[in-house]
């Protein structure tokens, strides 16, 4: 007899057959022995979903496969709640299927759980598939809620510090089942955005905290669901969060590059900027002097911040027509 699953994962997919496959195939080579039961839940999805995921899900893990199907597209947050209390394992793990695990990804975000009680949520170091950050946590600034570090290297000395987050994202997201479905899951008024931020809060208030295993790393593609940028969209959710969750987070983006060594600023947009400080900008620049346009890009890709390098290499550019 089997042992019962470790984890259950959680997809919601609607549409583009192709990223979950792919998805489905990276999770079982990736995912060692029988760990973890998969649970895909369809929002209705109109192509080729409806009639290959159960022959693939199957054909990949067995009876740890199954699959809940919606009549309608009802949206991330439903989807995930209907697979949350259809799991049978102790810990959750929700998944977009617009990502590719990658080997050993599950050891660490389990570990983290394990170590830290106060941890209401643990997620990977999500890449883009060009290796740079895509997510790491999310921060709040004076008025915006974005990702800290997004287009930094994987392997910058920022990226790899253990820190706690006020929330994470939800499109990887480890957590005790129990604990979810105590707290009410996720809030089934917003439409694809928003949803775990507003959680991750409600659970703040709890004394949680949220963090980032950087050992285990995803690849995600990112917004690849259709609509999931929508304007009209992205500002009911924005507005929401504000009136769902007031007074529960504040601002803390600069205070995560103050503790990793950079200058927290008002920009032109009187909000919170990051920059390096003045003299790595002068060290970088020494460094650089008289090399060539492409030498000064390559470090302006390994050092996101450096402001100045980004000028100087655009005035070569433009010379260059």
């Amino acid at each position: 007899m089997k042992p019962p699953p470790v984890f259950s994962v959680i997809i919601p997919v609607f549409n583009n057959w192709k990223l979950t496959e792919d998805c489905l195939n990276s999770l079982r080579r990736h995912t060692p022995g029988d760990d973890a039961e998969i649970l895909v839940v369809d929002n209705g999805s109109g192509d080729d979903t409806a009639k290959a995921l159960r022959p693939l899900g199957e054909s990949l893990f067995g009876r740890r496969f199954s699959s809940i199907r919606f009549a309608e597209n009802r949206n991330f947050g439903p989807a995930c709640n209907a697979g949350a209390k259809g799991a049978s394992a102790p810990i959750l793990f929700f998944l977009n299927n617009d990502t590719l695990l990658t080997p050993n990804w599950s050891p660490p975000l389990l570990e983290a759980l394990a170590a830290d009680s106060s941890l209401g949520g643990v997620g990977p170091l999500l890449l883009h598939d060009d290796r740079t950050v895509q997510h790491l946590g999310v921060v709040f600034s004076l008025f915006r809620v974005e990702h800290l570090y997004g287009g930094f290297p994987a392997d910058h000395p920022a990226v790899g510090r253990k820190r706690h987050f006020q929330a994470i994202t939800a499109a990887a997201l480890m957590l005790p089942r129990e604990l979810f479905l105590q707290h009410g899951g996720f809030c089934e008024e917003y439409r694809n955005g928003f949803e775990d931020v507003d959680f991750c809060l409600r659970l703040g208030k709890t004394g949680k905290r949220f963090a980032c295993a950087p050992p285990s790393r995803v690849i995600h593609l990112e917004s690849r669901t259709p609509g999931r940028k929508d304007k009209d969209n992205e500002a009911r959710n924005g507005a929401l969060l504000a009136d769902r969750c007031k007074g529960l987070f504040r601002a803390d983006k600069h205070l995560h590059g103050l503790r990793d060594g950079f200058c927290a600023f008002i920009n032109d947009a009187l909000d919170i900027g990051l920059r390096l400080k003045d003299e790595d900008e002068a060290t970088l620049e020494r460094a650089a002097l008289g090399q060539p346009p492409a030498v000064w890009q390559q470090r302006c890709l390994e050092h996101p911040y450096w402001v100045r390098g980004r000028e100087y290499l655009a005035e070569i550019l433009e010379k260059q027509g």
